[in-house]
């Protein structure tokens, strides 16, 4: 490992495979150990300047999606823009199982 052979001066993560659930279950991770690594287990996004941020980005696709149906930066629908003039756009929105095709 980097830290362990002195090849990287520090680090700190907030990103982890594995997080706590609540803030009262324990974090354990291999780099609890390294003096030079802080560890904030996906704490960067609560932050209030963060969750404003949070706030506005959100509020700001929404009225792009009402106004002219753009769907940028979706995590999971398809990423669409249309034009600003004269576009519409007809959409239906379905439940779609993991594991189901093709069928009712």
């Amino acid at each position: 490992m980097l830290w362990r052979r002195k090849h990287l001066a520090g680090a700190a993560i907030d990103v982890f495979p594995t997080e706590p659930a609540t803030n009262s279950d324990p974090f354990t991770s291999p780099l609890c150990e390294f003096d030079n690594v802080i560890l904030t287990p996906h704490i960067g996004g609560s932050t209030q300047e963060a969750q404003e941020n949070i706030g506005l980005e959100v509020a700001g696709k929404l009225i792009k999606y009402s106004d002219n149906g753009s769907t940028l930066s979706a995590v999971n629908f398809p990423e669409v823009s249309l034009p600003l003039h004269g576009g519409r756009r007809l959409m239906h929105i379905h439940e779609k199982p993991s594991g189901r095709i093709n069928r009712p």
